[in-house]
């Protein structure tokens, strides 16, 4: 029992190849209690840790070091919980009124059956306030400490033991009068450096990631029971709300070493607190970076330009070579025949503006009535035509997001003038086996009209057939030579 926190510890770091599991359940009064879990019973079976049944014995007589030192020896079943301040795990230490206190709102529980080869360790500790929960950590710390001298056993004792790793994993700032709690970025164990190399200094390859997304798939599990409604979650999208008042966010090992820290976040719940004082709601930092935007015929400062003024060098032919469109002083023309022109940068998510013209033809209809295209990461198409007293079918007419969603009106000028679109694209997502997660969605504005609402993109933008969902990363922006004399001026993007 003595050693039973370095044991834990320990196990849990072999065992990264699974879940660990974090809750935090916050009450409107009296202590906050944080537990932290783990089931090594996969552990166990592969370390061969389920043999022969030993007699049963009295669940007050079980040893839980014992058995974690020698696991072939554990009963069939044991369900038992210590209390850290038991004589058996303060035995021989000096401890005041205060001191046994705190141990006694600290404990662990074993959870074992052989026969279903589970064994589910859990770490509870309830405290009053964070310095109470420092103090017990240190004080639990100085006990193992304490009992390491006592037993001779110096090795480790340069080090800070458990309470480096529990201390650093519920690492938050609490604000109970205005409903925020602020998770704070944590490094990486630093056990986990070494099986990577990071502590040497070495560089990640994405070969290795994938490999490291393989062997560990695993990540950590974090529970937050609130006392009030939650309203927002800020710096993660890889979370859920259950039942108003409980967030689970869960931290992927992979993602934790290509961070190279456990990233922090934060929750706004209902504090039950009525707010009188405006200032308590006003949030002052991060400030937005100034950018220089005032002349509207000209790019953002932050942006990316891809045409404007003569300058086509931001495009060229899949092939690679330059622009064989019509580069004018002020204008990009498609030449018919010449193929469409990609972005020599790839994008994901970004903010697109360009402007464009239709020719005048007036015995051409339909389609073929300056038919081109804008596509985002070279796959979904916002459709541009001439869509000025020019019908055809509805979900390919300009502003369409092509035979997927008809733009909610049509905002197309007269034939001959210049039209603008002002796009937001965010991309789709795909976990490992390249199995969609999230829809991507586009936004358009067509000469200051909202045209497309966030729709949902179904998948690519097929001409013929249902859409395609492939997984994909960031990819080129590309304008479609669709045997038309389209023009184009003024095209500039801006990552997200």
């Amino acid at each position: 029992m003595k050693n039973l926190l370095y044991v834990f510890i320990g196990m849990v770091l072999l065992s990264s190849c699974g879940d660990m599991n974090q809750e935090l359940i916050i009450p409107y009064e009296g202590d906050t209690e944080y537990k932290f879990s783990m089931d090594l019973g996969s552990i166990m079976s592969m370390a061969g840790a389920v043999a022969d049944e030993m007699d049963e014995e009295k669940e007050e007589d079980i040893d839980i070091s014992a058995i974690m030192n020698n696991p072939d020896k554990m009963p069939s079943k044991v369900d038992t919980t210590i209390l850290f301040g038991s004589e058996e795990f303060t035995e021989g230490v000096t401890l005041n009124d205060r001191e046994k206190y705190l141990m006694n709102k600290v404990s662990m529980r074993l959870d074992t059956d052989k026969e279903q080869e589970k064994m589910l360790m859990e770490f509870s500790i309830k405290y009053a306030d964070l310095n109470e929960k420092t103090e017990t950590l240190n004080l639990i710390s100085r006990v193992t400490r304490e009992q390491k001298i006592m037993k001779g056993d110096t090795i480790g004792l340069e080090e800070e033991g458990p309470n480096k790793m529990l201390d650093g994993i519920a690492d938050y700032i609490l604000d109970k009068e205005l409903g925020k709690i602020t998770f704070l970025d944590s490094e990486v164990p630093e056990e986990m450096d070494k099986m990577t190399g990071k502590e040497k200094d070495v560089e990640v390859s994405p070969e290795d990631l994938a490999m490291m997304a393989m062997m560990m798939p695993g990540g950590i599990n974090t529970k937050i029971v609130l006392p009030g409604k939650v309203f927002s979650v800020k710096g993660t999208e890889n979370y859920k709300i259950i039942d108003e008042n409980t967030v689970v966010v869960t931290t992927k090992y992979v993602d934790m070493i290509k961070e190279g820290a456990i990233k922090g976040y934060s929750i706004e719940y209902d504090s039950g607190k009525p707010i009188s004082d405006p200032k308590v709601t006003e949030v002052w930092d991060p400030e937005p970076v100034a950018v220089v935007a005032r002349d509207r015929s000209k790019a953002p400062s932050d942006a990316i330009v891809l045409f404007a003024d003569g300058d086509a060098s931001g495009f060229r032919h899949y092939d690679g070579s330059e622009v064989k469109w019509k580069v004018g002083k002020k204008e990009l023309t498609a030449e018919p025949g010449t193929g469409d022109i990609r972005s020599k940068k790839d994008f994901g998510s970004c903010q697109l503006h360009l402007e464009w013209k239709s020719p005048k033809e007036p015995n051409k209809k339909g389609q073929d009535k300056g038919n081109s295209g804008v596509y985002f990461d070279g796959k979904y198409e916002v459709q541009i035509l001439n869509s000025f007293e020019n019908r055809t079918y509805s979900n390919g007419q300009a502003g369409a997001v092509y035979k997927q969603h008809i733009p909610l009106v049509n905002a197309t000028s007269p034939t001959g003038d210049w039209n603008t679109y002002d796009i937001i694209y965010h991309a789709p997502e795909f976990d490992e086996d390249g199995a969609k997660t999230k829809s991507g969605t586009l936004t358009v504005i067509h000469n200051g009209v909202l045209i497309q609402d966030h729709v949902e993109i179904q998948g690519t933008t097929e001409y013929i057939g249902r859409p395609k969902n492939i997984a994909h990363g960031p990819g080129p922006i590309i304008l479609q030579e669709h045997n038309n004399y389209v023009s184009y001026r003024n095209v500039w993007v801006r990552p997200l």
